[in-house]
């Protein structure tokens, strides 16, 4: 189920990348989720795409036909499009979101645990206690982690 809150912030994302992309940040291309096609035939063609939410360009089969813009023939031709625009943007935005501790996790096995997260005022990585589920992507495993990704 999804509560008004919710959907309210994937709004608000949206406006966020629209808005990024108009500035010329990231391009639309990149965005778009991996399109096999329609026409998968034996094998198909090895391509890659741009996978925005882990900031890296990953395989997929390709069938030949249809599918999107996000298909390239090499990693480095992935890369040159998508890379470093779309990650610096991916990383503003994870590192300017704010402390989300989660929430408890229907399943009672899975207890709180000690993670990381970028505190924009002090611009420093701070732990925090998580709840087990939800939560969002300012959230890291170790604040060596966090100081890589988020800090100047």
């Amino acid at each position: 189920m999804f509560t008004i809150s919710t959907i309210f912030f994937a709004f608000v994302l949206i406006l966020e990348i629209r808005s990024s992309l108009a500035k010329g940040n990231c391009s639309e291309t990149c965005l778009l989720p991996p399109k096999g096609g329609p026409c998968l035939g034996r094998k198909g063609f090895r391509m890659w795409y741009y996978n925005f939410k882990d900031g890296e360009c990953a395989k997929f089969s390709y069938g030949g036909c249809r599918g999107n813009k996000n298909k390239f023939w090499s990693r480095e031709e992935c890369e040159g499009l998508c890379m470093d625009k779309c990650r610096a943007h991916k990383k503003k935005d994870r590192c300017s979101l704010p402390l989300d501790q989660g929430t408890m996790c229907e399943n009672p096995t899975v207890k709180p645990s000690l993670f990381w997260y970028f505190n924009s005022q002090p611009n420093k990585c701070e732990p925090f206690a998580f709840s087990g589920c939800g939560g969002n992507e300012n959230k890291f495993e170790s604040r060596n982690e966090c100081r890589d990704i988020c800090v100047n």
